[in-house]
């Protein structure tokens, strides 16, 4: 198990909606920051991930915001805790708002709430539970929410372009991505 654990589809989960993509997608953004991860696993004691990235230096990131750019107000739905908490805070610290959010029932409480405070674009994961990303964009657009969305996945559907051309204010982002893509596709589906 601990030798096929970053491969693309692999799980030892029985459960519905567990695809195998989470190890696969860290080790990515692991190695496109020039890092490694390193899994061990002692038996009865569960499984251990070192993830050793570079030193960086004190200067601010590449394409960190302008003091005169327009902060966005962005939701992130995604089922993975861990990357949507790391994603609240690489955009916090490129100077824009951004609430976390788990489930369809949060994201349209946020989203319904967002009309009157102004939610600026939608991160939405293709994949969430037992409904595609796509299902959840189509059900906001039937209830006249018109947030720009960009969908994000480790996985490319088949469909995707037709998907998009059905939704407008929609773009895909595919995962792993950097934090500089995520803010340039954001500034660019909102217009800015």
């Amino acid at each position: 198990t601990l030798k096929n654990c970053f491969e693309e589809h692999y799980t030892t989960k029985i459960k519905i909606g567990h695809r195998g993509h989470g190890l696969a997608t860290v080790q990515r953004i692991v190695k496109r920051a020039g890092g490694e991860i390193v899994a061990t696993s002692a038996l009865g004691s569960g499984c251990r991930f070192t993830v050793l990235l570079p030193r960086q230096s004190a200067t601010p990131p590449r394409g960190f915001e302008r003091a005169d750019a327009t902060p966005l107000d962005v939701l992130i739905c995604d089922d993975h805790a861990g990357l949507r908490n790391f994603l609240v805070g690489a955009l916090e610290r490129r100077a824009m708002r951004a609430t976390p959010v788990c489930d369809i029932t949060e994201l349209t409480r946020e989203l319904e709430r967002g009309a009157s405070h102004g939610i600026d674009a939608l991160v939405l994961d293709l994949q969430l539970g037992d409904r595609s990303g796509f299902q959840v964009a189509q059900l906001l657009r039937s209830r006249g929410i018109e947030t720009p969305i960009l969908f994000v996945s480790g996985s490319m559907p088949e469909d995707l372009g037709v998907q998009l051309q059905r939704l407008p204010s929609a773009s895909f982002l595919p995962k792993p991505f950097s934090v500089d893509a995520l803010v340039t596709r954001l500034r660019e589906i909102c217009g800015d």
